[in-house]
């Protein structure tokens, strides 16, 4: 089994994947109809991008990155 790679930064493919959530995001958070809360922004992209970026990358296999080093590149 080949070892993980390198985790502490996202890949060209991976940042545009996630610019593709931008739009939505945005429109939920700063649009000024809706007042979020602390945790909200971060539960939004757990909810709505994390299992859609798990399922693109094969996050979820051996090789892939684990649910921790996600969460620390993204804060």
């Amino acid at each position: 089994m080949s070892a993980r790679r390198e985790q502490g930064e996202f890949s060209k493919q991976e940042k545009d994947f996630m610019d593709e959530f931008a739009p939505e995001f945005l429109a939920t958070f700063y649009s000024g109809t809706q007042q979020s809360g602390k945790g909200d922004k971060k539960e939004w992209i757990y909810s709505n991008v994390y299992p859609k970026y798990v399922e693109r990358f094969h996050s979820d296999s051996p090789n892939g990155p684990t649910a921790d080093s996600l969460r620390a590149v993204s804060n």
